[in-house]
């Protein structure tokens, strides 16, 4: 910047003042020692005013100039550290969240202007850290607490603690500092978590075999029941609820579900279709919605297609069967001498049979004695 030096009722004449600077001792300033002569001459006008001009050593100012080397300073890094416990419950995904804050002593009850202040946070239990940097000499005092969330069933820590850092210097250029804690070697904050009372209900969704083409059967029957992520049953929950039942032949039966949460639920219930000979599965698929309210553990059970309850029918249809086909008998073949005229050989046959018949009767005849 400038500044003056106002002189007043000089006389006429010759003046000589010298100028400098006054050296101080400001930490990381080199002062000027330079020495100026300001001529000042002073001339009488003749007309009842004079004139006072200021010669300069060079230009028209005294020049001073000032150096500034910023000063080396030790500085230290610092961890303050923490640990997050829970109980009431093995692990958890939570999140935990935890502020520092530097404050003017260890009653932790005022904060600094323009202090110091860091965040960070765990899943479920686990260690956290401030990590703080460039620390000059001195005692530095932190607070440290935990910000209080509202997720169910847990009881968060409001405990504060104020952690106090002292940096040293080494005197060989480096610094060291030191976090000590109000008991151990760490801020600890521990959560407790208590499961909510949660209102659940059971529900027993019923079913009904038929069958048709035959009286009764011992064949059984297999039923699906799949969760679904809406009405239209088309896609199946990730993880959701998946129940079995059967029924042999023609009967009835349900599919039981156990604890259901308030909440809204879909599920599709199809039969398991088999390839049992002479057998037609119902391929039909009912989609039922549960509606389960908190505040009384009701059930609302709703069928698509509106129907009064969830049947399946099955026909039977009896193979045709195959008529049995007896073999031909087989008459025994008669051996007939040729003739060479097929058409006469049974006359001829006859006859030669009856031939022998006459020479054998009169032959007996000639054998029997005459009576005298």
């Amino acid at each position: 910047g400038n500044f003056s030096f106002d002189l007043t009722d000089l006389n006429t004449g010759v003046y000589y003042f010298k100028v400098q600077e006054t050296l101080s001792n400001a930490t990381g300033w080199d002062y000027d020692d330079s020495v100026s002569v300001v001529t000042v001459q002073v001339t009488d006008n003749g007309d009842g005013t004079s004139t006072a001009v200021a010669s300069y050593p060079s230009g028209n100012a005294v020049v001073f100039n000032n150096v500034f080397t910023p000063p080396t300073i030790n500085t230290a890094d610092v961890s303050i550290n923490g640990q997050k416990t829970i109980s009431g419950i093995a692990s958890t995904s939570e999140e935990f969240h935890y502020t520092l804050t530097q404050v003017t002593d260890n009653t932790g009850t005022t904060a600094v202007t323009s202090g110091i202040t860091d965040s960070a946070s765990t899943i479920g239990a686990g260690t956290f850290s401030f990590d703080l940097t460039d620390l000059s000499t001195g005692v530095y005092y932190f607070k440290v607490q935990e910000t209080l969330g509202n997720a169910t069933g847990w009881d968060y820590d409001d405990s504060v603690s104020v952690v106090t850092v002292q940096v040293t210097d080494n005197g060989d250029g480096t610094s060291t500092a030191v976090a000590s804690y109000p008991s151990g070697n760490a801020v600890v904050f521990n959560n407790v978590f208590t499961p909510p009372t949660v209102n659940t209900a059971d529900v027993s969704i019923a079913i009904e075999k038929k069958i048709i083409g035959i009286d009764s059967t011992d064949e059984p029957f297999n039923f699906n029941l799949a969760e679904v992520t809406d009405i239209s049953g088309q896609t199946v929950k990730d993880s959701g609820i998946f129940v079995t039942t059967s029924i042999i032949g023609a009967g009835n039966s349900s599919f039981k579900l156990k604890n259901l949460a308030s909440g809204t639920y879909y599920f599709k219930i199809t039969e398991s279709i088999g390839q049992t000979k002479g057998w037609t599965f119902d391929e039909a698929a009912y989609i039922v919605k549960v509606v389960v309210q908190d505040n009384s553990a009701t059930v609302t059970l709703v069928v698509y297609p509106s129907v009064a309850k969830v049947v399946f029918i099955n026909k039977y249809t009896p193979e045709p069967e195959t008529p049995t086909t007896k073999p031909p008998t087989t008459k025994p073949e008669v051996v007939r001498p040729q003739t060479g005229d097929n058409n006469n050989s049974s006359t001829i046959f006859s006859l030669i049979s009856l031939a022998s018949l006459l020479v054998l009767l009169a032959s007996q005849r000639k054998l029997k004695p005459s009576k005298k």
